[in-house]
């Protein structure tokens, strides 16, 4: 069976199902993710070389899934993440080496997701954000600071 777009509401049995069927996917969405680091590992190390648009929402994610998921997408060059709430595990959250991500594109998440990229990585950057005054300030000191914005 050949994929091109997969959207999926993500449970174990649901990505048991996508992983045992699917053969190649290069469009995901994922919807639903709480804190399922296994399954959601399982189902990057199979798909994630293929992946070229990868798109999360509604969810919930620790940084070292994220980054990790990050980390398996060699090849990934759309990155969309919209309400994705990220709790954190890991002491100092670093960039991930992955060069082929282009447009990123985040909606309402914790500004912290900024620092799993690089300055260099990025040609297209679209945030939108409901953040209260000083949140947006240090929003913009760290991207201005990170991708040398003036």
């Amino acid at each position: 069976m050949l994929l091109n777009n997969f959207k999926v509401k993500l449970d174990a049995n649901k990505i048991k199902e996508i992983t045992s069927t699917a053969r190649n996917i290069s469009n995901l969405e994922l919807s639903g993710i709480d804190g399922q680091h296994d399954d959601l590992i399982a189902l990057f190390v199979r798909f994630g070389l293929q992946l070229n648009k990868l798109k999360i929402s509604n969810s919930t994610i620790d940084d070292f899934t994220l980054k990790e998921m990050l980390r398996l997408c060699v090849n990934l060059k759309e990155l969309t993440l919209n309400e994705v709430t990220m709790v954190k595990k890991l002491p100092v959250l670093n960039a991930v080496r992955n060069d082929s991500i282009k447009v990123l594109s985040v909606h309402y998440c914790d500004w912290e997701i900024f620092k799993l990229f690089k300055k260099s990585q990025l040609t297209s950057l679209t945030i939108k954000n409901y953040l209260d005054e000083a949140s947006r300030k240090n929003l913009v000191s760290f991207l201005a600071t990170q991708y040398r914005l003036k």
